[in-house]
Parts: structure tokens; C-alpha cells; sequence
């Protein structure tokens, strides 16, 4: 009974999400759109020991237990949840993070139903301690990569630091150059003041990414996307990184952060910490990408979080929800994350 309902509510969800889409579509009728997604999907390990990271708990013989059985669970949840989000039209980019290796990656992309959409990604090991990396996932038929980079998070003052590299993709898009970064900054885990100054270092690298893309053409196109563990106006993201918030205010080459208007629009955020939600899932883009008159662009009302009901629990404690994850602690809950994907449409005139 409990799957019955759980595979309506991901029915709903889509034909809710394929309505919009299609709202939007019918709305411009003579533009293109593509869509792109963010997930962190929150460990998604394989049930097999990596003797060079930290990933012991996520084994058969580990403190989680974690087995084949919960790992399919795993890729089937997230393959619902993109179909969810996804709609009729799906998505032509999917940025993740918290995946380890590329074997996880393979089996999301063939052994679901996600197969279909055909479906290559882009990913490199990175020295995270935990093993978990940032991976792009496109469609083979629409995205083109023509550049992979990836640029290392490094910090002076502590050489034993290892985190995410972030990681940069040119392609094309129906012809139109893009210039996307993934990105999952270093966590909170310490406490936020503690932790500051490596979000701020990897704000500093960014920085240094986009400025070197942009040099080199300055009517670039440029998306960021990623979990960057601060929300839009804490000092790594408005001022080291320089992303403003404010659409009026955004000039020339600036960057301007999209999910900055959650705040404005009240929507609770992506991830929920100690009953509080929080805007640590995000897309940023380049004003190049704000004319409508140029190839590629989106606005303020093209960026939203998905929150349908089956990615939400019960708050145990207090009132609300909260996003319906995978462990809660160390006990096996079966959910999907700890945080909700947040979608990016783009459009694109006929003309163009």
C-alpha cells in the first residue's frame, strides 16, 4: 500500500511538473527551452570497501549496514525523483553531488529506468577524504562538452585540508556556448565560523575560474550550480565569489544568484537544519545569460526548488516537514535526501 501510494504521488508530481512546463512552453511559443537540475543526493556510495578514502560506514561490514539491497533502493529513488522533476521534457543537464566513484554513476545512468534518456557523464576522482565527488550528466543528443576542467580546493593555512574539486564543462547547447560549473563546498560539520575560511577558498577559486572564462570571452555564458554550504548572502557567495541578489544591481559581467530571490519569494529552501530550512542549493549565472536577446537566457521566475510531498516527512519534534532521507542517524529510513534539487529552465528564441 505504502509503494502504491508513493508511486502516485510521483505521478502527480510529474504530470504537475509536465502542466508547468508545458504552461511555460505554450506561453513562448516561438522559444526553445532546456532544462537543467542540481541534486545532492547525500551518500550515494557503492556497497564496496575503498581502501584509499574514509568510506567504511557505507559497506556491508559497516556501522550503516549499507548493502546492495539499499543501494539499488538508492538509485531507484533518485531515478523517481528525476523522472518526478523532470516532467514529459526532462532534463538536458543534471549537476550531483555526494556520489563516489564512476561505477555509481554507470549504474544510475543504464540500470534504471533513467537509461532511456541516454544519458553520459562527466567525472573525476577527487581527494575528498569521504571519496564523494561532483559529477555532470548530460544528454548526449543535446549537449555537446568541448572542455573539462577541474580545479582544486587548497587551502595555505591547512595543507592536510582535502575537499570536492569543482568542476567546469564548456559545451554547446543547440549551438549556443555554455560555460557550466559544479560545485559542493566544504560542509559546516565543524561549526560555521570554524568553517568559514575554506567555503571563502573555494568561493576564491571560483572566482578565479569564472574570471578566466570570462577574459578570454567576454560574452560567455555562465552557469553555477552546486551545494555550496552558505546561503546566498553569506561573505563566501555575496562578497569572495561577488554574486549579487539583486537583479537591478547586476551589470556588465557580474554574477547574479537566482536562488537569492528564494528569500523574497518565502520558499523554505533545500536542506532543513535543526528545524530551520536553509538556501544551500543554488544556481548562479552570469548576466550574459540574463538578454533575451542572444542565444540562451533565463530570469528571475525560471529557477525553483521541487518539494513534492513524497521527498518529505513528519518532523519528529516539531511542527513541519523536512526533506525524507536515506538514514536518519544511523537508522535506515529508505528516503532520498537530506536535500531537495533545485531546476533551472533556459530559453532560447526561435530565431536564435
Amino acid at each position: 500500500m505504502k509503494i502504491r501510494k508513493e508511486i502516485i504521488l510521483i505521478i502527480i508530481s510529474s504530470l504537475i511538473c509536465a502542466s508547468l512546463t508545458y504552461a511555460q512552453d505554450t506561453d513562448k511559443t516561438n522559444e526553445e527551452t532546456s532544462r537543467i537540475l542540481f541534486y545532492n543526493v547525500e551518500n550515494l556510495f557503492y556497497p564496496e570497501d575503498d581502501s584509499l578514502t574514509n568510506d567504511d560506514e557505507f559497506t556491508p561490514d559497516g556501522i550503516r549496514n549499507w548493502n546492495y539491497y539499499k543501494y539499488r533502493q538508492k538509485l531507484l529513488n533518485i531515478y523517481k525523483t528525476l523522472a518526478a522533476a523532470g516532467g514529459w521534457h526532462g532534463f538536458d543537464l543534471i549537476g550531483l553531488c555526494e556520489i563516489e566513484n564512476r561505477k555509481v554513476l554507470s549504474d544510475l545512468i543504464t540500470g534504471t529506468p533513467l537509461a532511456k534518456y541516454n544519458y553520459r557523464f562527466i567525472h573525476k576522482d577527487s581527494e575528498d577524504r569521504r571519496g564523494i565527488d561532483v559529477a555532470l550528466l548530460y544528454r548526449e543528443k543535446k549537449f555537446h562538452p568541448v572542455n573539462v576542467e577541474y580545479y582544486k580546493v587548497l587551502s595555505h593555512k591547512d595543507t592536510a585540508f582535502r575537499t570536492r574539486d569543482i568542476l567546469y564543462t564548456k559545451g554547446t547547447l543547440s549551438g549556443d556556448t555554455l560555460h557550466i560549473f559544479v560545485n559542493h563546498w566544504p560542509s559546516r560539520w565543524q561549526g560555521v565560523l570554524e568553517t568559514q575560511l575554506y567555503r571563502n577558498t573555494a568561493a576564491m577559486v571560483l572566482r578565479k575560474a569564472v574570471d578566466s572564462v570570462i577574459r578570454a570571452t567576454p560574452d560567455a555564458k555562465v552557469i553555477i550550480m552546486g551545494d555550496f554550504n552558505d546561503e546566498p548572502g553569506d561573505v563566501s557567495l555575496s562578497q569572495v565569489l561577488a554574486a549579487k541578489i539583486e537583479r537591478d544591481s547586476v551589470v556588465d559581467n557580474d554574477l547574479f544568484n537566482l536562488s537569492g530571490l528564494f528569500v523574497s519569494r518565502r520558499v523554505k529552501g533545500t536542506i532543513k537544519y535543526k528545524g530551520f530550512w536553509e538556501n544551500m542549493d543554488q544556481f548562479i549565472v552570469s548576466a550574459k545569460l540574463l538578454d533575451a536577446e542572444n542565444g540562451w537566457y533565463t530570469g528571475k521566475e525560471d529557477v525553483n526548488i521541487f518539494s513534492p510531498e513524497f521527498l518529505l516527512e513528519d518532523e519528529k519534534d516539531m511542527p513541519g516537514k523536512r526533506p525524507f532521507r536515506t538514514y536518519i542517524g544511523y537508522r535506515y529510513a529508505g528516503g532520498f535526501s537530506d536535500h531537495l534539487p533545485v531546476c533551472l529552465t533556459l530559453h532560447k528564441k526561435a530565431d536564435n
